[in-house]
């Protein structure tokens, strides 16, 4: 029952952690909503562009699709407001989540700054201009502030900075997220380069090869700037043709206010979820607590009907064992006149055998000495048992075994010799006799009681 009991405690805790975990995973995707169509679109390019392998920078074809990976150098530094690291792009995002919205979260301020920069592998530099790239990073710092909860000075001075209310903020849960591209990052780029010409100040060695310089802008095609891992690879991890330039719609896809409905259709669906799961979960959880409790507290008695058939049982062996103590005095009645079948040395040292007390005629055999004290320590037990107790019980008694021989010995002090009687519970007849030195006698028997 212990185990029972135990075993629904970790199911309801393992149960309290999964919904937590549901929650955070609903609260994270309700902060994206608003985010949906930018996502959608950034995503969209990040699967073109995992059809293409990439190319080095000096290998970039004229006006054609390519991509091309190395380290962002900068042109110009810049830093982030709220992360103050030196970067090449950022951008930051304010939500709000006002009581009377649910789990909706708005936008209500998006800011993003940039430079140009330098991608340089070891082929080449292409130059890129950010502020009309498609950003696909992954990772950056979000933030979450509870309605009331006191904002850093830091996160104050921006959110005042760009025309927000602090005193309309503290009304509201605020979620903050702030992306961006570090100097020194290695990031994938695809779009269309072209080759321009690049006066070097210094001087060169006349035999080295012209550098490479390419430009990559979002004039043409979209221009997507990404570190997610699958692009960080030189092979392509995506089979198909890309279709680049543009987000035009695939075949079959629903347009754009189909899928805002389909979004919100969406969310519908996970906040049944995040209210129906939960419920009935802890509803079986909470049955089985109350099962477990009602079935603790039931009293553990055995019943009448199951003491009365242990009884049975245990009482059988002790009629068995008078029965077979009167056989016993019979055959020793008649010991005299039996046969004698010489010694028998390995019927006395078995370990079966029990030696009984000496005198002419005992009133009870050794083995029925062993019977009687084991049914009388069962039914003692039996006495107090619970009902849990019953099958152990059960299974004690059938297996109950018994010394098969009783050996008597019978001492000649006078003429220093023994005679020593073999009886056989099984048989109801003296096995063997064995008449020899009284030492040698109670040797051989001690040395069987010892094995």
């Amino acid at each position: 029952m212990k185990e029972v009991v135990l075993a629904w405690r970790l199911m309801f805790w393992v149960v309290v952690v999964a919904i937590v975990v549901l929650r955070m995973i609903w609260v994270a995707r309700s902060k994206r909503l608003h985010q949906a169509f930018e996502d959608r679109a950034t995503n969209d390019l990040v699967e073109r562009a995992r059809t293409l392998a990439a190319v080095a920078i000096a290998q970039v074809p004229e006006g054609q699709v390519a991509r091309v990976l190395g380290e962002a150098r900068a042109l110009e530094t810049l830093t982030a407001p709220l992360d103050k690291r030196v970067c090449v792009w950022w951008r930051v995002m304010v939500s709000t989540l006002s009581p009377a919205d649910g789990a909706h979260w708005e936008l209500v301020s998006e800011d993003t700054g940039g430079a140009p920069f330098v991608l340089a592998d070891a082929t080449g530099e292409c130059s890129i201009d950010p502020t009309t790239a498609a950003f696909g990073l992954q990772g950056g710092r979000a933030r979450t502030f509870k309605r009331g909860q006191a904002l850093p000075s830091d996160v104050a001075a921006y959110c005042v900075g760009h025309g927000l209310s602090l005193d309309d903020l503290r009304s509201k849960s605020i979620y903050i997220v702030e992306q961006l591209l570090p100097v020194g990052a290695k990031i994938s780029v695809t779009g269309i380069g072209h080759r321009v010409a690049r006066m070097v100040a210094n001087e060169r060695d006349y035999r080295a090869s012209e550098p490479t310089w390419i430009v990559m802008t979002a004039r043409e095609v979209d221009l997507l700037i990404s570190n997610a891992p699958p692009l960080l690879r030189d092979k392509a991890t995506r089979s198909g043709e890309a279709e680049w330039p543009g987000l035009r719609h695939a075949r079959g896809e629903a347009p754009d206010d189909d899928f805002e409905r389909r979004i919100l259709a969406s969310r519908k669906r996970m906040q049944r979820v995040m209210t129906l799961v939960p419920l009935a979960i802890l509803g079986v959880i909470g049955f089985g607590l109350i099962s477990s409790h009602l079935a603790k507290t039931t009293p553990d008695v055995m019943t009448g009907a199951q003491r009365t058939e242990l009884e049975d049982a245990v009482g059988k062996h002790r009629i068995a064992a008078y029965r077979s103590d009167d056989a016993w005095r019979a055959a020793l009645a008649r010991r005299h006149s039996a046969i004698s079948s010489g010694p028998c040395p390995e019927a006395l040292a078995a370990p079966t055998a029990v030696m009984t007390a000496d005198a002419d005629l005992p009133l009870q055999s050794g083995r029925t000495d062993v019977v009687l004290a084991r049914v009388l320590e069962l039914e003692a037990a039996i006495e107090v048992a619970k009902g849990s107790q019953y099958p152990a019980l059960r299974e004690r008694i059938a297996a109950l075994t018994f010394p098969r021989y009783d050996v008597l010995v019978e001492r000649d002090y006078d003429a220093k010799r023994s005679r020593a009687y073999l009886y056989d519970h099984d048989t109801a007849v003296i096995a063997c006799t064995a008449e020899d030195d009284a030492a040698k006698v109670l040797e051989t028997l001690q040395r069987g009681a010892a094995q």
